[in-house]
């Protein structure tokens, strides 16, 4: 087999493996806690308007018996962890994340009884957006919110924290097999001769 023959067959083998590596679905991690009033917060992540995820938190802040997060000894304690999954064909590298509160209630008695969030962080693939690198936003526009224990809160429906990407976008997952979609797939043969053919 001539060198152009065994390159070609080496080329088609790599291709084809390339094509055939599927990209896996992305990854979002957000950090977030909550105070609570007859019933806790529901919360729904967007990637570029769309959807992309939803949860409840599971231990937040109780404002009826425990007061507010911003009176709390230890407002770090009500943080909850959620990982998400971003479908391939839902991920956008230039789209902002918006989590939102969708389940408002609030009654002005005491220190006021309340259902809010209050978000530290966002990844997206592990790319992390927190602190100052995130913004509130009231019906589309910027507003000015100021932080609690270092977390932004969202204080009612139509209000969201949003985490712009990276200007390098935010990285995508690698291919499934990707790392291995070169030399290492062919068969030993073919990379035996391409390997004696290149010399």
């Amino acid at each position: 087999m001539n060198k152009l023959a065994i390159f070609s067959t080496a080329l088609i083998v790599a291709l084809g493996a390339a094509a055939a590596a599927k990209a896996e679905n992305s990854t979002l991690a957000i950090s977030l806690a909550g105070e609570a009033f007859d019933g806790a917060p529901v919360f729904e992540v967007r990637m570029g308007g769309i959807v992309i995820a939803s949860g409840r938190l599971a231990r937040p802040l109780d404002t009826k018996t425990e007061g507010r997060l911003y009176l709390s000894a230890e407002p770090l304690g009500y943080l909850e962890n959620f990982e998400f999954t971003i479908p391939e064909n839902r991920f956008d590298p230039f789209a902002d994340i918006s989590i939102s509160l969708t389940n408002d209630r609030y009654v002005d008695e005491g220190h006021g009884h309340d259902r809010n969030l209050f978000i530290r962080s966002v990844a997206v693939n592990g790319a992390m957006r927190t602190g100052g690198e995130l913004t509130a936003i009231a019906h589309g526009q910027n507003v000015d919110v100021a932080f609690q224990a270092g977390l932004l809160p969202v204080y009612e429906q139509g209000h969201a924290v949003v985490a712009a990407p990276p200007l390098e976008g935010w990285p995508s997952q690698p291919a499934a097999g990707a790392a291995q979609a070169g030399l290492a797939v062919l068969p030993e043969h073919v990379v035996n001769e391409l390997a004696q053919a290149l010399r």
